[in-house]
């Protein structure tokens, strides 16, 4: 379990560095062009690409300091995870919410994972079942990101498909 959060966690550093912030901004609708630095969409998919690194980097901390280890270091990167995930799901959600159907699940993985955030600080996970709130806060993060590549691919193959095709016919 701990080398799939270290695995995860890279996976999104490696996402957060590799997509560009234009990709972020037109992801969701083919044939747009933000021109960095003129635009709010453009400052918007930074902090989202800001955001999803410092989950990542959360994510890496948890699997590499167990939380039987007794550190806070595990508290600190399940912080890090949970709080930037949602909010970079959410920046992501608002940056989309007119360009793709799937903003709104976006939106929603974010809330969710956030409002479970809160609720686990104000119950100081004094509840019953804390790995079930754990997972409501974090299972969120992995599936609206998912959905954010999902999204991001499927736009990049439509434009690459349509520029081969535009290129036969030249």
């Amino acid at each position: 379990m701990n080398a799939s959060f270290v695995v995860q966690g890279l996976g999104m550093l490696l996402g957060a560095i590799l997509l560009s912030s234009g990709l972020l901004c037109v992801a969701a609708r083919a044939g747009a062009r933000v021109q960095p630095g003129r635009s709010k969409p453009w400052l918007a998919a930074v902090w989202v690409r800001i955001l999803t690194g410092t989950a990542g980097a959360g994510t890496v901390i948890v699997g590499l300091v167990p939380e039987d280890a007794g550190s806070g270091w595990h508290f600190t990167g399940a912080i890090m995870y949970f709080l930037a995930g949602a909010a970079a799901l959410l920046v992501l959600g608002i940056l989309w919410l007119r360009k793709s159907a799937m903003a709104w699940f976006i939106l929603a993985c974010g809330g969710v994972s956030l409002a479970a955030l809160v609720t686990g600080g104000l119950t100081r996970m004094d509840i019953p079942e804390p790995g079930t709130l754990e997972r409501i806060m974090g299972y969120p993060v992995t599936v609206g990101m998912a959905t954010a590549g999902l999204v991001i691919a499927q736009r990049v193959h439509r434009h690459r498909k349509q520029a081969r095709a535009a290129a036969a016919v030249s």
